[in-house]
């Protein structure tokens, strides 16, 4: 899948019209070990540079983290490249998968969690179901008064337009929280004879291409 990128908005899919980069010029994601090295080294930790487990913060040895996920074989390959990619940085991260996903994000079972995340076409009320301190499905219970506000807001906004914005507000400070990094968009494989029209994906839905079957068509000829 050489098509596929790096997921920049936590909401919009680069596809969207409302699609803002929020990732990209925070340097999260990028895989830079001596940009990470050194803001580590500008925090006050110690270690950063030598392997999985050496890093240290006032003596103290910071981790191991435990790193959970689903046995999947995308998921398995994830960890195992996460775990490389944070030993490079000097914290140890050790794989524990998990037979039931929800159970352990519900209880907080993990220190980091990979996980798929699929809703609705309509994007309206997702930022509240994502990082609403009150939200069932805030599983990392992330709180920020200013975020909940935008939250707030959003629930009342009238247009796409509006609620876009709004959840275009709310994800620079979620991003500067550093509480969840997006990863990417599933590819996925959708076959139809080339006599149908309107066959489209959609990344917010878990039904990806076959989400609108009911408006497909067949071309005039």
């Amino acid at each position: 899948f050489p098509e596929v990128t790096v997921r920049t908005n936590h909401v919009f899919a680069a596809s969207s019209e409302f699609h803002q980069d929020v990732i990209t010029g925070t340097g999260q994601g990028s895989g830079d070990v001596e940009a990470a090295r050194a803001i580590l080294e500008a925090a006050g930790y110690e270690g950063m540079d030598g392997g999985a487990g050496a890093l240290t913060m006032d003596g103290e040895q910071v981790g191991p983290f435990r790193l959970r996920a689903t046995t999947a074989p995308a998921r398995v390959t994830a960890q195992q490249l996460i775990q490389g990619y944070l030993a490079e940085i000097g914290i140890q991260a050790d794989i524990e998968p998990t037979d039931d996903l929800g159970g352990t994000l519900g209880t907080q079972d993990y220190d980091i969690m990979l996980y798929g995340w699929s809703g609705s076409p309509l994007f309206f009320g997702n930022g509240g179901q994502y990082w609403d301190s009150d939200s069932g499905s805030n599983f990392g219970k992330y709180s920020n008064p200013e975020v909940d506000a935008l939250i707030n807001q959003e629930e009342q906004a009238a247009t796409q337009q509006e609620s876009a914005d709004l959840h275009n507000q709310m994800m620079p400070i979620v991003v500067n929280d550093a509480y969840v990094l997006p990863l990417y968009d599933s590819p996925v494989y959708v076959f139809v004879t080339d006599s149908y029209v309107n066959v489209r994906d959609n990344t917010n839905s878990s039904l990806r291409g076959v989400y609108e079957t009911h408006e497909w068509g067949v071309a005039a000829e």
